[in-house]
């Protein structure tokens, strides 16, 4: 990006995706039996959403902001998608966990960012 300035975060991103729908689709017609398959209004609403919006936009604002931060934090950042994971599927699935070692591990994050809190005030 920094060698070519004239290139934007979304034209790199279209042409990563591009390329994707390419290959997969060059592939797929080889290896895929499209005489049995049927795909329902609701199962193209959920592809589009995971395809666009989970996948797409949120894999793209994660680059974007990954260039604005230093590298301990996204490092530390990178990471959090485990526990927060868990926090979310206790919240929303109420699926049970073992407080003690997700307690113990939020307390590794912290320490980490506080480590590297110190490290770049040097």
């Amino acid at each position: 990006m920094v060698s070519k300035p004239e290139l934007q975060d979304k034209s790199i991103f279209a042409f990563l995706y591009a390329g994707a729908v390419v290959v997969t689709g060059i592939f797929s017609l080889f290896t895929t039996n499209y005489d049995g398959l049927s795909i329902q209004p609701q199962q193209w609403l959920a592809l589009v959403y995971l395809g666009i919006l989970a996948s797409g936009l949120s894999f793209f604002l994660w680059n974007l902001g990954s260039r604005k931060v230093d590298e301990g934090i996204l490092a530390v950042m990178n990471n959090m998608k485990i526990p927060v994971a868990v926090i979310a599927s206790l919240a929303i699935l109420g699926e049970q966990t073992g407080w003690v070692r997700l307690f113990a591990g939020g307390i590794l994050f912290a320490a980490a960012l506080c480590v590297n809190a110190k490290l770049r005030q040097r």
